[in-house]
């Protein structure tokens, strides 16, 4: 599952020169710097997959997803950036509905959440089987740190075969 997040963050959120680090399954993040984080689930009756993006809406993450709407980090007000956030999490997401739809019936994703990062101390209150936690480093010097947490509602066995290349989705092409 973390090798399909990775590919998922990368396709989202990241150039292939930025960084991605592991934090490790530790019970909790502490927010450093995050005051926001965007939740996000894919959900079956077998399991709930929840992943968190924490932010914080200082200059350079504005500057960042602004320019992943081609727009001025000027002209970008909150909603504008609530809406870029939310959509890049949704493609990271997508990853996850697509390639667990393979394995999984029944399978959705839920509209994207903007709440308060310190909602994230919660997630010890779930009885889940598998979290990890990671911090995106890029090269801008923007900084995120995302936390994936499953959990099962029955054993899970299942194999999947994710491609080295993540499919694009969403993109229209002219001719």
């Amino acid at each position: 599952m973390n090798s399909m997040l990775i590919q998922g963050m990368r396709s989202a959120l990241l150039r292939p020169e930025d960084e991605v680090v592991s934090l490790g399954e530790v019970a909790n993040i502490e927010p450093v710097f995050e005051k926001e984080m965007v939740m996000l689930s894919v959900a079956s009756y077998e399991f709930r997959l929840l992943i968190m993006i924490y932010f914080d809406r200082d200059p350079a993450t504005l500057a960042h997803f602004a320019g992943k709407t081609r727009l001025s980090a000027e002209a970008m007000d909150n909603r504008m950036f609530d809406d870029a956030i939310s959509e890049c999490g949704n493609l990271c997401c997508g990853t996850f509905n697509r390639e667990l739809g393979r394995a999984f019936t029944h399978i959705g994703m839920s509209t994207p959440n903007i709440i308060d990062s310190r909602c994230a101390e919660h997630l010890t209150l779930l009885k889940y089987g598998h979290l990890q936690h990671f911090e995106l480093l890029l090269q801008s010097g923007v900084r995120f740190r995302l936390s994936m947490c499953v959990c099962e509602y029955k054993d899970l066995d299942f194999e999947l075969d994710t491609p080295a290349v993540a499919e694009t989705t969403g993109e229209l092409e002219f001719l």
